[in-house]
């Protein structure tokens, strides 16, 4: 086998730079985002289970921020038909 050429090694060099670039990029973005969410912890833990001891019926709904609520009667539901026409 013959000994890479000195354009070969040159390539070899900027390919093996570029990768360590990145490498190193990505090490400084898992950085910065470790240190935001140390500084920054989620203030609000969603979850689509109601809490424990909650009614549960099916006369409640579960709302999109998690909470409960009664959900509408059929005459609300006709009642909002009628209103939307």
């Amino acid at each position: 086998m013959e000994p890479p050429t000195p354009t070969h090694r040159a390539a070899l060099r900027s390919k093996e730079k570029t990768i360590e670039k990145v490498v190193e990029k990505a090490g400084r973005r898992q950085r910065l985002i470790a240190a935001f969410s140390r500084r920054y912890p989620p203030q609000i833990r969603r979850s689509a289970v109601p809490p424990l001891g909650a009614p549960l019926s099916p006369k409640m709904i579960v709302q999109a921020d998690g909470s409960l609520a009664p959900a509408p009667t059929e005459e609300q539901e006709s009642n909002e038909a009628d209103f939307h026409q």
